[in-house]
């Protein structure tokens, strides 16, 4: 947990963004926005595709909820988003659907996915996101950090079988 807060107010190191203002009005807005898109995300995409794929298998959910998350994100191009960063963005949706979906598989909850989603869409309200070096840089931490826990928890949920050592049966464990 102490890695995925620490992890997203790394942007805030980008500055804050100053286009809309911040009174308290705006503030408890943008609250309530980012609740209600993370309520709605992960019930559709942590809920009710994962729920659906689950059928198919553990992996298939996983991945499966984790790749169409990612390409949701890729409506943002339409909206005229700048090309480089709408694919880290798709990017980093793909993984963080792949950490919030192998959280669901270990925890059978998404109250943390809806949490940590809110936490994150808030951040990134509050802080720049021009394209610049800085904020390129900090998407590709805040992957590097997801591919980490992707693999952490990949392995928690689909431990390596042993393999048995024909020279020496009584190795196996």
């Amino acid at each position: 947990m102490a890695v995925i807060v620490f992890s997203e107010l790394i942007a805030f190191f980008n500055g804050i963004t100053d286009e809309d203002g911040f009174s308290a009005q705006y503030v408890f807005i943008l609250l309530l926005f980012v609740i209600a898109v993370g309520l709605c995300e992960e019930f559709i995409f942590r809920g009710l595709i994962f729920k659906y794929l689950s059928a198919k298998g553990l992996k298939v959910a996983i991945l499966g909820s984790s790749i169409l998350f990612g390409i949701g994100h890729l409506a943002n191009i339409l909206s005229g988003a700048d090309l480089l960063m709408t694919l880290l963005q798709i990017t980093y949706a793909f993984l963080f659907g792949l950490v919030c979906a192998e959280i669901v598989a270990k925890t059978k909850s998404i109250i943390f996915p809806i949490v940590w989603h809110a936490m994150h869409d808030f951040i990134a309200f509050l802080t720049d996101s021009e394209p610049n070096v800085l904020a390129v840089s900090i998407y590709v931490f805040h992957c590097i950090v997801l591919i980490g826990l992707a693999i952490y928890f990949w392995r928690a949920l689909f431990p390596k079988k042993a393999v048995m050592n024909l020279k020496n049966p009584e190795s196996y464990v």
